[in-house]
């Protein structure tokens, strides 16, 4: 009944289904109060893929931006961006070792929220201001974003053969445009 309860619809149908201890019904009689709203309960929750998926578009659009900058400000924002999705891996991580949350437990979306790869990342832009490089036209940068995307996108595909049941496609469509932007943005400013 736990589980029933956080959506009204199922909670109504548990309550109706349940009896006391001498086997006589929970519910004895039902009368509806209020009439609007929808009558029965969604399946699924609303796919938000398209949403994201335009949220990530939108946010590495903006990222051309800094990055089409000084060295400094694209490091800043590489930092800005590497360190955000570092810290949220990080607590994803502290949640998944040090606590007993189950929803945390095998958190998938680690794959995602990297904090190897986002240490990487902003190392490699730091360096590559440090050796006098614009981190857009930085090999070492490029390659950092092309390890991380295509881990994101091997690891995803790897949780789909085993049918896992956590759905990493929002998260994937806000931050995947902006790995692949990062990544193509220094292909582009090696060539000119």
């Amino acid at each position: 009944m736990w589980q029933q309860s956080f959506i009204p619809q199922r909670l109504a149908e548990a309550l109706r289904e349940s009896v006391t201890a001498d086997g006589q019904p929970l519910v004895q009689r039902v009368e509806t109060l209020i009439a609007d709203g929808p009558t029965t309960a969604a399946d699924e929750p609303p796919s938000q893929v398209w949403t994201s998926l335009g949220v990530g578009i939108l946010l590495a659009a903006l990222m051309q931006l800094p990055l089409r900058s000084t060295p400094r400000v694209a490091l800043l924002a590489l930092l800005s961006f590497a360190s955000t999705l570092g810290l949220t891996g990080f607590g994803l991580l502290a949640l998944w070792l040090l606590t007993d949350h189950v929803a945390a437990w095998q958190n998938a979306n680690l794959l995602l929220f990297n904090p190897l790869l986002a240490m990487l990342l902003g190392g490699c832009a730091w360096l590559a201001v440090r050796r006098g490089i614009h981190p857009a036209r930085d090999k070492l940068t490029s390659l950092s974003s092309n390890v991380w995307w295509m881990s994101v996108a091997v690891g995803w595909l790897l949780l789909q053969l085993r049918n896992y049941p956590q759905s990493q496609a929002a998260w994937i469509g806000i931050v995947l445009p902006i790995l692949l932007m990062v990544t193509f943005a220094s292909r582009r400013a090696r060539l000119t």
